[in-house]
């Protein structure tokens, strides 16, 4: 009856060790995993900026500058050096299909607006729309890389994503300067939220399939050490 009485408190106990043990092992192991996967985020985040950074510093290479400064955004004529860039841009986005838009942009008097000057999306074309025309101010009340001109002098990303009457995107920088640096423009490259949301996706599977691992190898623990 005595021993009786005290196997039941040791199946008792184990059992309790066992549950113990499993949501100590989970829960340490889950809030370790979610931080982690937090981290991998924003340094995939990090590295798309950086990506888009690159492609617009690169493409800016590609620019002659006097040929850029010819283009008037006031009377966007098909000119042959509108042409060059428009296809050069067109081929920057062919060569890069993760991105969305390429464009250019030059500053005006008031902070608040921009106007396009070439675009990929007028690749092709033999005269410029009336849509195109009337799109050609560009409000970036809300990019502040824009607003505050930080874009005009150095290469950046927006810090966050921005919503546009586009989408919703983050955006690469990167300023067109004469040979004596005085800037003409700023190269845009556009990178859209879902494919952002596509390429963290890959990081959401993998941390499902850790965790579940991670809950395998703690019911495995968990009896091995309560038995």
């Amino acid at each position: 009856m005595i021993f009786s009485g005290i196997n039941i408190m040791f199946k008792s106990f184990r059992i309790k060790l066992f549950i113990v043990f499993l949501i100590t092992t989970l829960f340490v192991s889950g809030v370790s995993i979610y931080f982690v996967y937090l981290i991998a985020l924003n340094s995939q985040l990090i590295g798309l900026k950086k990506t888009v950074v690159g492609i617009a510093s690169t493409t800016v290479l590609m620019i002659e500058p006097e040929e850029f400064r010819q283009i008037d955004p006031d009377n966007p004529v098909l000119s042959e050096s509108f042409i060059k860039i428009n296809n050069l841009l067109h081929d920057v986005l062919i060569n890069n299909p993760d991105i969305r838009f390429a464009y250019t942009l030059i500053g005006t008097k008031d902070p608040n607006i921009c106007k396009f000057v070439a675009d990929a999306n007028y690749f092709g074309r033999t005269v410029m729309s009336e849509e195109d025309i009337k799109d050609i101010n560009y409000y970036v009340h809300n990019i502040p890389e824009l607003r505050e001109k930080i874009a005009f002098s150095q290469p950046v990303a927006t810090k966050s994503l921005y919503k546009d009457k586009w989408g919703v995107q983050i955006s690469g920088y990167a300023p067109i300067k004469d040979k004596v640096g005085n800037t003409l423009g700023v190269v845009c490259i556009d990178l859209s939220a879902e494919k952002i949301a596509s390429f963290q996706k890959y990081v959401t599977i993998w941390t499902v399939v850790i965790f579940i691992l991670d809950l395998i190898i703690s019911l495995i623990l968990s009896i091995i050490i309560s038995s």
